[in-house]
């Protein structure tokens, strides 16, 4: 089940489970979205500010998804 799709899971261990993985992943996409939304204010790209904020949004998202996963874990 697990899938490689791209830079942000090469670097995970293979073996990592699918909630830890997806809470990593979720806090990477936060903070590259809110370094993207600094970078759209900083050059006045309202277009780069929009994409920082969905990104960090869906960043969250993917959090989320690990702690649910993470609850659901527990016996």
């Amino acid at each position: 089940d697990y899938k490689v799709t791209g830079v942000q899971t090469c670097a995970l261990p293979i073996l990592m489970k699918p909630s830890t993985k997806d809470k990593t992943i979720g806090k990477f996409h936060e903070v590259k979205g809110k370094i993207r939304e600094k970078a759209g204010q900083l050059t006045n790209s309202p277009g780069l500010q929009a994409k920082g904020i969905l990104e960090e949004a869906a960043g969250k998202v993917r959090v989320l998804l690990g702690q649910m996963e993470k609850a659901q874990e527990r016996p």
